[in-house]
């Protein structure tokens, strides 16, 4: 072995990720499909994925999806490079494939993590990024130190190997999009209304603010499976939302509104008699 990691995977994202160990002195392998992406890098650059594999005890992989992972054991090589060494996958999926790809790896002799980057390129080697691993607690343990380089906040989430793709699926993309496609949506209609850059970027501010305030709250409300309300009920709620919906509607043409699945929960949690209960209270609706 020549390096202390490997990264496979230059896109931007894999990129960060070599340059955070760069910038952190530790000796790098990297292996991009696509020649020429390693540019500005310390790290030594190896011809083929199975050399970068065999390079180093650990390999971090940030590919464009989780079929590209599989893809590179594809060939006997790298079968048999990543034997004894370990894997940790950055790629973007869902639970079911870190466990058939933890599984794929553990049969080929290697240990594997799965983990997840809930961030942009930009917050990669940061004190504050928290990427969030999971799989073997003691495989992590083992590498906490040199994974911390690429974000010192970063969390173990639970032996279940799934964990880490479960948080991206429902929490990174589909939490997160869905607020900030919300925001871009509210915008143009805000600003049809002629209001200012200025008093969007304070409200919303602001209302990121009440955002931190209130998901503690529903997370113990949820938790309790307790949704008693002197605040604001699922009927406010369910009105004020089919107001916004039906004034946005008249703008929005052919196209469905980001709050409209919103507006029809709140519907039938309202019909399920949940009307005088917490917002949170969605939660025992949601699932057949």
């Amino acid at each position: 072995m020549v390096s202390e990691v490997s990264v496979l995977g230059l896109g931007n994202m894999g990129y960060a990720l070599a340059w955070a160990f760069d910038a952190a002195d530790r000796s790098a392998t990297v292996w991009n499909r696509t020649p020429g992406r390693n540019v500005g890098l310390q790290a030594e650059s190896a011809p083929s994925a199975a050399a970068a594999l065999a390079a180093s005890p650990l390999s971090v992989i940030c590919l464009s999806d989780n079929a590209a992972v599989r893809a590179l054991l594809d060939a006997p090589e790298a079968v048999s490079a990543v034997k004894g060494r370990t894997i940790v996958n950055l790629s973007t999926g869902v639970p079911r494939e870190a466990g058939e790809l933890q599984k794929l790896f553990h049969d080929a002799g290697a240990e594997y993590l799965d983990g997840i980057i809930p961030d942009y390129p930009e917050a990669v080697g940061t004190k504050d990024l928290g990427i969030v691993y999971s799989g073997s607690e003691q495989v992590w343990n083992r590498n906490r130190e040199l994974l911390s380089e690429l974000g010192g906040a970063s969390w173990y989430a639970g032996e279940s190997v799934g964990v880490a793709a479960a948080i991206d699926t429902t929490m990174c993309i589909n939490f997160y999009h869905t607020a900030i496609g919300a925001f871009v949506e509210s915008t143009v209609f805000a600003r049809h209304e002629n209001v200012s850059f200025e008093s969007i970027e304070r409200v919303a501010l602001e209302l990121v603010a009440l955002l931190r305030h209130q998901i503690p709250i529903a997370v113990a409300e949820m938790r309790a499976g307790k949704f008693d309300t002197d605040q604001a009920d699922i009927d406010v709620h369910w009105r004020g939302t089919e107001m916004a919906a039906e004034a946005m509607s008249v703008l929005a043409g052919h196209r469905d509104l980001h709050i409209a699945p919103l507006v029809a929960d709140l519907r039938r949690a309202h019909e399920a008699g949940l009307g005088d209960k917490s917002l949170p209270a969605l939660s025992t609706q949601l699932l057949p």
